[in-house]
């Protein structure tokens, strides 16, 4: 299995990116889904990244709450629209407002960004097997901050055989010309413990 995923991090300024990522991947049967509640704080890029899999960003939930007590959740269920990338989702944090509260299941948007995340809140994750057949990744993240702190943008894991090749087509990114000395962007293939 060939898993690739970016990091970035800044050294003493706050600023926001722009990210859009291209992966081509040729490998053989289409990916099958899973839904999963991810840990509190984590993006369903990094959740569903934690069990192998990709993250797929089309939710299809058709207005059903019923997606949370498939995943053992007991909650408040909050009946207002999607309003954030960080939804739907469980407040799992005893200090938010909306704790023990299920939010974002109602209107749910076509796709929702991967990446989003917010520290009191654990998403419900849409994720798909490695794919077997050629197809065109791509993620991107808008107006996130970069920061002193090393974080997790984006992964894709191919499926698993000797075949299996990606290639990163496409990286783009924007940030004030002041900061450029001090952005570092790393790569971890394979599980790597240090970038590439």
């Amino acid at each position: 299995t060939q898993t690739h995923h970016y990091h970035h991090n800044m050294r003493g300024t706050t600023m926001f990116l722009a990210l859009v990522v291209c992966l081509v991947s040729y490998c053989a049967a289409a990916p099958t889904s899973t839904y999963i509640l991810g840990d509190q704080g984590d993006s369903c890029t990094q959740a569903c990244y934690k069990q192998g899999l990709n993250c797929n960003p089309n939710l299809a939930l058709n207005g059903s709450n019923a997606i949370f007590q498939k995943l053992g959740v007991t909650c408040n269920m909050d009946s207002r629209p999607w309003w954030a990338n960080n939804q739907p989702g469980y407040v799992s944090a005893s200090n938010d407002g909306n704790f023990k509260d299920c939010l974002g299941w109602n209107d749910v948007p076509t796709a929702v960004l991967c990446a989003g995340a917010f520290p009191t809140v654990q998403r419900v994750c849409r994720c798909d097997s490695p794919d077997n057949t050629k197809q065109f990744f791509g993620t991107g993240l808008s107006n996130g901050a970069i920061t002193g702190t090393e974080q997790f943008i984006f992964s894709h894991t191919l499926a698993p055989g000797t075949k299996d090749v990606g290639v990163m087509t496409h990286l783009w990114l924007t940030y004030p010309a002041n900061v450029d000395k001090g952005v570092i962007v790393r790569y971890y293939i394979d599980g790597e413990k240090t970038a590439s």
